[in-house]
């Protein structure tokens, strides 16, 4: 099974220290389980989607955090999926040092717009595409000619996750990649308003002082997300697995770092291990 962790910029100390445990201990995480990519953004590039990322990231943090993954063979997902892009934006010097930095053909970016992907296919042909879930593609067939397209991956919109008559009709189910922990509502009418409204506060260099989107359909915490259809259980990933598909994506990118630690807990790691390695891990984070 590969998982893909949020993120590479933060929480980078929690995603070290998980890193460095599945290299010394693999015997605490489940058989076959692969820490495949990071994915996420630097603080403050305009390119990046899904979240909000405010501030600004300085060169040598840039350097040494994608340093610190590509030196164990492990990519770094450039989250590239700002719904509002224009032209003039590709030009942005900080996003195109961004991608200089990290342009050493193991490195990836996830795209859902065909004028920043055709962008980076000509001027960073050594970077790896993924189709991203914020093109919110529910159509069986839309989704089948979207994995016959130059895509590493194809990220499936959460809300089909437990939808296995939607699922037995995919093509290539080894190219697709699950969200497994998603908190958004599977009924949610407004999610592409929602990335939007994300994009537009990332353009505009917005704060999260001023973040003012009401969303009444997201689920509170870790635990509470397992009412939610969309959300993939440990024996929902069991049958997902044995259907044929292997790569499957935790989000949490700016989530409170002992509830993403939790998620890490409850899918990786054996449970004999789980309170061992989440205590250790709170202990290294907290008091280093």
């Amino acid at each position: 099974m590969n998982f893909y962790l949020p993120d590479f910029c933060d929480p980078f100390n929690l995603n070290r220290i998980i890193v460095e445990l599945w290299e010394k201990e693999p015997e605490k995480f489940y058989d076959g389980v692969e820490i495949k990519a990071v994915y996420g953004s630097f603080y403050g590039a305009i390119w990046n989607g899904g979240r909000l990322k405010p501030g600004i990231s300085d060169r040598e943090r840039i350097k040494s955090s994608l340093a610190y993954f590509n030196e164990k063979g492990i990519p770094c997902r450039f989250t590239w999926t700002n719904s509002l892009l224009e032209e003039k934006h590709l030009n942005d010097t900080y996003c195109n040092l961004i991608m200089n930095e990290g342009n050493n053909g193991l490195n990836e970016a996830i795209v859902n717009m065909k004028l920043l992907e055709d962008n980076i296919r000509e001027a960073y042909p050594k970077y790896k595409i993924i189709s991203s879930t914020t093109k919110c593609i529910l159509d069986i067939d839309e989704f089948n000619e979207e994995l016959k397209k130059d895509y590493k991956l194809v990220v499936l919109d959460y809300r089909n996750n437990n939808n296995y008559e939607f699922l037995e009709k995919i093509e290539d189910k080894g190219r697709v990649e699950i969200v497994l922990n998603e908190i958004c509502s599977p009924d949610c009418k407004v999610r592409k308003e929602h990335f939007d409204y994300h994009s537009k506060m990332q353009l505009n260099y917005e704060t999260l002082n001023s973040y003012d989107w009401e969303c009444n359909d997201g689920s509170e915490g870790f635990y509470k997300s397992f009412k939610n259809r969309s959300f993939v259980k440990l024996e929902d990933l069991q049958r997902l697995k044995e259907m044929g598909f292997k790569h499957f994506k935790i989000q949490g990118r700016y989530g409170n770092p002992a509830e993403v630690l939790e998620n890490y807990v409850y899918y990786m790691i054996k449970p004999e291990y789980r309170d061992e390695v989440r205590l250790d891990t709170i202990m290294q984070i907290w008091n280093p």
